[in-house]
C-alpha cells in the first residue's frame, strides 16, 4: 500500500492565534444558540481553536490519527428537576455537528455545534466546539428550569517516520518528536434582571504532558467569578517512537432560572461528575 503523505510540521516554530473576529463571532454563534429575547442565565463554553505544532527530525511528518478522533456530548433540558429532553450521543470523528435539547416551552435549552478547523502553518486539521445552556423564567412562579450540557473532544497527535509505511492510523505513529499544543476558549455566563438565576461554565483539558496531568478553568454567576474571553493555555509533550500525545477536551455548561440558589452547585458538580467518568486514560499508542 502506498503510503499518503501528510503535510509537514513547520519545524522549530512556535506561533500565537490571531482571535479577534474569531471570538467575536464564536461570541455571536454562543449567544444565538438560545431563543431569541433576554435570557434569565445563559453559560456557554467556546473553544476558538487549537493549534499544534512540533520539533522532530526532518523526515518525520505530524498528523492526527483517525482511529484516535472521537466527540461525545450529553444535552438535557429539565423542568423542576426532571428531564424533558435529552440529546446524548458519540461519534467517532472530528465532525460538524448540531444537537439540542429544549424543555416543551423552550424556557431551557442546551445546544452544541462543532466544527473542524484547518490549522494555517501545517495544514492540519483540529477540532472546535460551542457548547451552550440557556434558562428563563416565562411568568410560572416557583419553577424550575434547568438546561446542562456536556461536550467532550478527545484525539491524538503523533510524528510518522517517512521510512515507514503509512496509513493515516495510529500505526504509523512511528517517528518522535515534541509538541506544543495550544487551546484558545472564552468561558461566558450571564444573569439577567432580579431574579436568582445562575449560570456555570467550565473547560478541562487531559493530556500527554499536561502539568498535573488536568487543567482546568470555570465562570460562575453563584460564585462571582466573571465570564473569561481570549484564553489560552499552552502544554508540551515529549514523544518517542510509536507514542502519540492523547488529549481529552472538556465543556461543562448549567444554566437555571431557579427559586434558590444553591441548587447551581448540585447540578454542576452532577455534571462534572458525569464527564469524569467518560475521560479515557491518557496513554501510548501500541
Amino acid at each position: 500500500m502506498s503510503a499518503v503523505t501528510p503535510t509537514p510540521v513547520a519545524l522549530d516554530s512556535r506561533r500565537t492565534k490571531a482571535l479577534g473576529q474569531l471570538r467575536t463571532a464564536a461570541l455571536a454563534a454562543a449567544l444565538a444558540c438560545a431563543s431569541s429575547g433576554a435570557h434569565a442565565a445563559l453559560a456557554s463554553v467556546v473553544i476558538n481553536g487549537l493549534s499544534v505544532s512540533g520539533v522532530s527530525d526532518p523526515s518525520f511528518f505530524l498528523f492526527a490519527p483517525t482511529d484516535t478522533r472521537n466527540q461525545s456530548w450529553i444535552l438535557e433540558a429539565e423542568t423542576n428537576g426532571v428531564p424533558n429532553q435529552t440529546n446524548a450521543g458519540s461519534v467517532p470523528s472530528w465532525a460538524i455537528l448540531d444537537r439540542a435539547a429544549q424543555t416543551p416551552n423552550g424556557a431551557a435549552k442546551a445546544e452544541v455545534h462543532s466544527a473542524i478547523d484547518t490549522d494555517n502553518s501545517t495544514g492540519l486539521e483540529t477540532p472546535r466546539f460551542t457548547l451552550t445552556a440557556a434558562a428563563n423564567s416565562p411568568g410560572a412562579i416557583g419553577v424550575l428550569y434547568t438546561a446542562l450540557g456536556n461536550m467532550l473532544t478527545s484525539g491524538s497527535f503523533c510524528f510518522w517516520d517517512s521510512n515507514t509505511n503509512y496509513d493515516g492510523t495510529s500505526a504509523s505513529c512511528t517517528g518522535s518528536g515534541s509538541l506544543t499544543f495550544t487551546l484558545f476558549y472564552d468561558l461566558i455566563v450571564q444573569s439577567a434582571f432580579a431574579l436568582p438565576n445562575s449560570a456555570y461554565a467550565e473547560v478541562d483539558v487531559l493530556g500527554t504532558g499536561v502539568p498535573g496531568g488536568l487543567f482546568f478553568d470555570f465562570a460562575s454567576t453563584v460564585a462571582s467569578i466573571p465570564s473569561k474571553f481570549d484564553k489560552s493555555f499552552t502544554w508540551t509533550a515529549d514523544l518517542t517512537a510509536g507514542n502519540a500525545a492523547f488529549f481529552d477536551i472538556n465543556g461543562v455548561v448549567v444554566a437555571e432560572a431557579i427559586p434558590e440558589p444553591g441548587i447551581l452547585s448540585l447540578a454542576a458538580l452532577g455534571l462534572i461528575g458525569l464527564a469524569a467518568t467518560r475521560r479515557r486514560k491518557v496513554g501510548a499508542v501500541s
